[in-house]
C-alpha cells in the first residue's frame, strides 16, 4: 500500500530565547513515514541535549528499519518504535539527570501501510482535521489531567491554582515512563498537525484550524502554511521556540 504525502515543517527560536531547545524529524519513506516535534525543557539543564537525543535515536531507528524486521506486522514495529523510546529515556536519565533535571516532550506520527500510529509523552501536541473535525488527539500531561485532579474540581478554580499548566511527565525526567499510544486507519484527506507548546499557547486554536482546513481542502501548500503560523506567533511575540510540522494524505493506493 502507497500512501502519499504533502508535509511542511518549522522549527524557529522564536523572539525571546537565546536558543532553539526544540527538535523535529520528518522522514517520508518506502517504508514508513515517521514524523516528530521533541521540546527540551526550557528553564533546565541541556534542554536542547535532551530534546536531540530524541531525534537522534529515532533517526538511527528509522535508518535500521525494514517491514521484514518485524514481519510486516504493524504492532511489532509500534512495540520496536516504543522499545526505541524507552531507550532513548533511560539514556536521557542517566547522562543528563545527575545534578539538575532535564527532559524532553515528545509527540511522534508513524504511517504505515494505510494505518497511523501517535506515541506521546509531555505537553506537546497532535491535532488532526478529518473532514470538518479539527481535534486534539494526544493527551496533555499537565497537572490538572492528573489523576486525582481532573473531574475533582471545576474549570475556574483549577484556572487559579499555580500548578495549572505544570508538565508533570517528559521523556528522561524519571528511569521508567510509560509513553501515550494510540493507532487508527488513516483516511484520504486526513492532516494532521504536529506542534509544541510554544505554537498552540500562541495562536488561537481557530487559526490552526483554519491552517489545517485549508490544507485538507487543498488551499495552499505546507511550506505556505507553515509560514503564517510563525507569523501568526511573531505577531504575538513568540515568547517560546516554535515547532511545527503538517502532514495531509492526498492518496492511499493499494
Amino acid at each position: 500500500m502507497k500512501t502519499k504525502l504533502t508535509v511542511g515543517s518549522l522549527t524557529d527560536t522564536g523572539l525571546m530565547r537565546m536558543i532553539n531547545e526544540d527538535s523535529i524529524f520528518c522522514k517520508k519513506g518506502d517504508g514508513i513515514h515517521i514524523f516528530c516535534v521533541a521540546d527540551g525543557m526550557g528553564g533546565h539543564a541541556h534542554g536542547e541535549k535532551a530534546s536531540g537525543e530524541i531525534i537522534e535515536a529515532i533517526k538511527k531507528w528509522e535508518m535500521s528499519f525494514y517491514p521484514e524486521k518485524y514481519d510486516c506486522d504493524f504492532i511489532k514495529i509500534l512495540d520496536g518504535f516504543g522499545n526505541c523510546l524507552q531507550d532513548v529515556n533511560g539514556k536521557i536519565y542517566r547522562q543528563y539527570n545527575a545534578e539538575e533535571v532535564c527532559g524532553s516532550t515528545v509527540v511522534a506520527l508513524l504511517i504505515y501501510e494505510g494505518f497511523y500510529a501517535v506515541f506521546s509523552l509531555g505537553d506537546s501536541r497532535i491535532y488532526r482535521m478529518r473532514r470538518f473535525r479539527f481535534e486534539q488527539i494526544t493527551t496533555d500531561d499537565t497537572w490538572q489531567n492528573s489523576a486525582g485532579v481532573f473531574g475533582c474540581m471545576d474549570d475556574v478554580t483549577m484556572r487559579l491554582d499555580s500548578r495549572y499548566d505544570k508538565l508533570v511527565k517528559a521523556v528522561g525526567i524519571r528511569e521508567n515512563v510509560v509513553f501515550h499510544r494510540m493507532t487508527d486507519r488513516l483516511r484520504r484527506g486526513d492532516t494532521f498537525l504536529l506542534c509544541s507548546d510554544g505554537i498552540y499557547k500562541t495562536c488561537d486554536l481557530r487559526v490552526l484550524r483554519r491552517i489545517c482546513a485549508g490544507m485538507a481542502f487543498g488551499y495552499g501548500r505546507a511550506e505556505e502554511k507553515m509560514k503564517e503560523i510563525k507569523i501568526c506567533a511573531y505577531q504575538k511575540n513568540a515568547p517560546d521556540n516554535l515547532s511545527a510540522i503538517l502532514v495531509h494524505v492526498n492518496d492511499i493506493k493499494k
